[in-house]
């Protein structure tokens, strides 16, 4: 197992947990299900899973005020009955993340060479929907109550925290709909998160292995799967300002939309 420091760092940001409060939740899933229903993505699928009465009441051609009205009613129950369990769930994160954040985040501004700004606070919101979204500006992410491994889920937000933090000092300031899907910025982001985090050091803390998402590894080109272009890449260059532009180039001429 690798050795721990269990050194604070100044730099590294304070985390601030918090209750998704219900007009938050409502307009979360509003968006998010709006966003799937038009891209044709499995986060609506995620959804009607999560609140079965969504199946019956979403029609493709509702806009997003007749959505989030029927969003509404289906989330309301569930939010208020799960209050109790999401505060439980609130102070077992931060037990959690206490005991092993400033390792990893040590760890993590070393091996991305980059680092947040001193007096950093980075927002979690808790709630019921089963989505993980983040908000780079914001330096906020979402996590439901019920995931088993908080740290898995916080170092990898950190990651992209970090990774358009380094971009935009280098290359400028990013257009707010890069940080999201379908971006190739957003997408490069998150294929890093296997060669930057997917090692022994990370693994031996979190306790299981850190992995992009799955359907990059069924993206193969010229024989090879695309997060293992993405680690060659970084195997051969470990700077910053000169892997972020191989693997951006690579992308965009290996890649379009319709890959993922």
């Amino acid at each position: 197992m690798s050795q721990m420091t269990n050194m604070t760092n100044v730099n590294n940001p304070i985390f601030k947990f918090e209750i998704i409060s219900i007009e938050d939740e409502i307009e979360l899933v509003t968006e998010i299900l709006y966003d799937a229903i038009i891209n044709k993505s499995q986060f609506s699928s995620m959804l009607y899973e999560k609140y079965p009465r969504l199946i019956d009441s979403i029609d493709i051609s509702m806009n997003i005020h007749q959505i989030r009205e029927n969003v509404s009613i289906a989330i309301l129950e569930s939010y208020h009955d799960n209050i109790e369990y999401i505060l439980q769930k609130i102070a077992q994160f931060e037990k959690e993340w206490e005991a092993v954040g400033d390792d990893l985040l040590n760890k993590l501004t070393t091996d991305m060479k980059s680092g947040f700004k001193i007096g950093s606070v980075i927002t979690v919101k808790v709630g019921n929907a089963p989505l993980c979204p983040r908000w780079i500006e914001e330096l906020s992410f979402y996590v439901p109550s019920y995931i088993d491994n908080f740290n898995l889920i916080a170092i990898h937000e950190c990651c992209h925290f970090l990774f358009f933090y380094k971009y935009e000092l280098l290359f400028g300031k990013c257009k707010k709909e890069e940080y999201d899907y379908p971006s190739n910025l957003w997408l490069l982001s998150e294929i890093l998160i296997d060669p930057i985090l997917n090692n022994d050091f990370y693994i031996n803390i979190v306790g299981e292995e850190i992995k992009s998402y799955d359907y990059l590894y069924d993206i193969v080109i010229d024989g090879t799967n695309l997060v293992e272009c993405i680690r060659e890449i970084l195997r051969e260059e470990s700077k910053p300002e000169k892997y972020i532009l191989q693997c951006m180039e690579f992308i965009k001429s290996k890649l379009n939309h319709d890959n993922y």
